[in-house]
């Protein structure tokens, strides 16, 4: 087993006009020691929530009111004063200052609260993301703001996320025009393909290929034997998929200069 990174990811929230949300996250920053990561990542948590107004937090926005009263509680606890008044929290009530470090880390636990994750990985250990070619980019999470990059440890975890694709790419229906020879470097293979799935039909008369409905491993496996597939699973390490993000940061924020 080679020596494990510890990786911080920070979330990206959205806001539905009601409360923040996660939408997404991106790498913050990696570490080889495992104690100097869990100290930035305290640091980070701590300077989030004290910065957020505690009415948008997801969570507490959904909370029961005896949950509302227990954290109330708790930071009266430690240290006099209270967020709750007259049984909800008010916009613009954000952590009191006078909390300390250690207990806005307990109230983040109990709230649910969380800004960032802590994982460790093994060093070498690769994860998979999509490439489309068209494009020319990696696909990344529908959202209004950055998309986050869509990656997972394994290339069966990826089958939800193909799922969006087809209908946020229209690849419902997807037709592609030529011999089987053509379209695929296997074309006997395909041809078995599509003989045993109801949503792939080829017309020899039309000499075209069409995939239909949503279902990923529909997609999936006709996307494997094709001369020119329409999407590419492809292995990238931590680092890379750090690399990926910061470009994919950097286009985002030209875009909208």
């Amino acid at each position: 087993m080679s020596a494990l990174i510890y990786v911080i990811r920070g979330y990206q929230f959205g806001y539905n006009d009601e409360c923040l949300y996660v939408e997404g996250n991106r790498i913050d920053s990696m570490f080889p020691d495992k104690q100097q990561a869990e100290a930035v990542y305290k640091k980070l948590e701590v300077k989030a929530a004290r910065g957020f107004n505690l009415s948008d937090v997801e969570s507490i926005f959904e909370s029961e009111p005896s949950f509302l009263t227990q954290l109330d509680q708790f930071v009266g606890e430690t240290c006099d004063e209270h967020i709750l008044k007259d049984g909800h929290i008010e916009y613009g009530v954000m952590l009191p200052k006078k909390m300390k470090d250690d207990d806005v880390l307990t109230f983040i636990g109990m709230a649910k609260m969380q800004s960032y994750q802590l994982l460790a990985f093994d060093h070498d250990e690769k994860f998979y993301a999509i490439w489309l070619p068209k494009e020319k980019t990696y696909a990344t999470e529908i959202s209004e703001g950055l998309g986050s990059l869509i990656y997972e440890q394994s290339k069966q975890d990826l089958t939800p996320h193909i799922c969006d694709l087809i209908d946020y790419q229209d690849w419902n229906p997807t037709i592609i025009s030529g011999k089987l020879s053509d379209i695929s470097p296997s074309p006997v293979l395909l041809e078995h393909i599509i003989n045993r799935d109801k949503s792939v039909h080829y017309s020899e008369t039309k000499q075209t290929l069409k995939i239909s409905g949503y279902k990923a491993s529909t997609y999936m496996s006709i996307n494997s034997f094709l001369s020119k597939p329409f999407f590419e699973i492809k292995a990238l390490s931590i680092h890379e998929i750090k690399e990926i993000e910061k470009e994919l940061g950097n286009k985002y924020m030209k875009e909208w200069e």
